[in-house]
């Protein structure tokens, strides 16, 4: 089964609370509304993509 699409701003707010803000996953995933393990792709993600926050 393929995997869900995460919506742009949640993407924008994971990487906020989890980079700026520095929250565990648990505590992102949470806010925002999804698992603890689409938080942990999501910043995975980031990281491949070698882009910045600013």
């Amino acid at each position: 089964m393929p995997t869900r699409r995460v919506a742009m701003r949640h993407v924008r707010e994971i990487l906020r609370l989890s980079l700026d803000a520095g929250l565990s996953t648990r505590v992102v995933g949470e806010r925002v509304g999804v698992g603890p393990t689409t938080v942990r792709d999501t910043l995975r993600r980031f990281a491949w993509s070698g882009l910045s926050l600013r």
